[in-house]
């Protein structure tokens, strides 16, 4: 049995080792030999497992236990951010995003030198930074957003924002 902060599951099978071999990204290609991942929740205490395949690989995966976004390509280049249902339906967000995060309804997102937020239920985007500055996206929790004000370049990083942002 495995315990986790007082959660007891059974050993994991043989299957649930393969199949996390396959979302390291392992073994899955599609038709283009590119490699593809399984995003693989886990129920720790029944121990069960829900796979949804993917069509790319999933760079920087974040969820927030209802949504799962990532980045489709390697990290640190422009990439599109792709979102998961819960439901397993899968959508683009948007596309030439530098790094995401995710928090309690939507996705927050650096673009073309801006910050951006996404709002699953109403699929609405929001410019987080002004016109007149740029942004680099440094994290979410829950409702707040915080990023660099990069305005003056990567090497004047002395300015943190943040903002509590309420889609409801």
């Amino acid at each position: 049995r495995i315990s986790r902060a007082g959660v007891h599951a059974p050993y994991p099978s043989r299957d649930l080792y393969r199949s996390r071999a396959l979302a390291r990204g392992g073994k899955g290609k599609n038709e283009e030999g590119k490699l593809t991942s399984s995003l693989i929740q886990f129920n720790l205490s029944g121990g069960t497992e829900k796979m949804t395949a993917v069509p790319h690989y999933a760079a920087s995966p974040k969820t927030n236990g209802k949504h799962t976004i990532y980045l489709a390509g390697e990290p640190g280049a422009q990439n599109e951010l792709w979102l998961v249902e819960s439901n397993g339906e899968i959508s683009m967000i948007t596309d030439g995003v530098l790094n995401c995060d995710i928090g309690d309804g939507f996705a927050a997102y650096t673009k073309d030198g801006a910050v951006y937020a996404y709002v699953f239920d109403t699929k609405m985007t929001y410019k987080l930074t002004s016109e007149l500055t740029r942004g680099l996206l440094v994290c979410v929790n829950h409702s707040q957003v915080c990023w660099y004000d990069v305005t003056s370049g990567f090497g004047d990083i002395d300015m943190v924002k943040y903002a509590t942002v309420d889609f409801s």
